[in-house]
């Protein structure tokens, strides 16, 4: 009885945890302000992006065409997570040549971590996933770029970047709203505020949808207080 006790307490542990986001860096047609593209042929606009302009290669002149993210504080996450959404130019292309590689920088311009990410093979589009622990990058006041790279891709086996999201990923209690670790009334009235227009809702993100469902409104505000009275 009592390891089915501990079991059903652990449950209840790991159901009242859910993944915060945070948006720390966006590249697309509207979001590409502080990004920088090493090819100087190539300026940085709507329509560039929108035109698949902007390739990661090596031309073989001993250049190489990257994508840096700007300088972003790294906060009180538990990982940063990149999302890129990578279109081959040709599609006779060679997969192991469009190899990504997200690699971030510290302040200092040093390389402090590097993955590389495997890309598809014989598809018009790829949307390609990495993580790296927070920790392995810097401390929560310290501020990183991404840059993104394909360094065996060249003039006939490239990707173009159409989108990339950079994304700080941390686990919070569900109901913690405020975000201060607990789940108590202090939340309730947080959430209040933000339905009233009091509080910004962008300051609180996904620790709002206390339920889970997409909107933020008075159900959010109902399951929150069956959280603070144990229902």
């Amino acid at each position: 009885m009592k390891k089915y006790l501990l079991l059903l307490v652990s449950l209840v542990t790991l159901s009242a945890a859910a993944q915060v986001t945070d948006t720390l860096a966006r590249f697309d047609r509207a979001h590409f302000e502080g990004w920088s593209y090493s090819r100087p042929s190539v300026e940085l606009t709507q329509q560039s992006i929108g035109a698949l302009k902007v390739t990661l290669y090596s031309p073989g002149n001993g250049t190489e065409y990257v994508l840096d993210s700007p300088y972003f504080a790294l906060g009180e996450n538990d990982s940063v997570r990149v999302t890129v959404t990578y279109t081959p130019i040709d599609v006779a292309y060679a997969a192991d040549k469009l190899e990504l590689s997200l690699e971030f920088y510290n302040r200092n311009d040093v390389l402090v971590q590097a993955i590389h990410l495997p890309a598809e093979a014989g598809v018009a589009e790829m949307v390609l996933t990495g993580a790296v622990e927070r920790a392995s990058i810097g401390a929560a006041n310290d501020e990183v770029r991404l840059r993104l790279a394909a360094h065996k891709a060249d003039i006939n086996n490239n990707a173009a970047v159409r989108m990339a999201l950079v994304e700080g990923v941390s686990t919070a209690k569900r109901g913690d709203v405020n975000g201060d670790g607990s789940v108590d009334g202090n939340d309730i009235n947080t959430l209040i505020n933000i339905l009233l227009g009091k509080e910004p809702l962008t300051a609180y993100g996904d620790r709002a949808n206390v339920n889970g469902e997409g909107d933020v409104d008075g159900a959010d505000i109902n399951e929150l207080i069956n959280i603070v009275l144990g229902k």
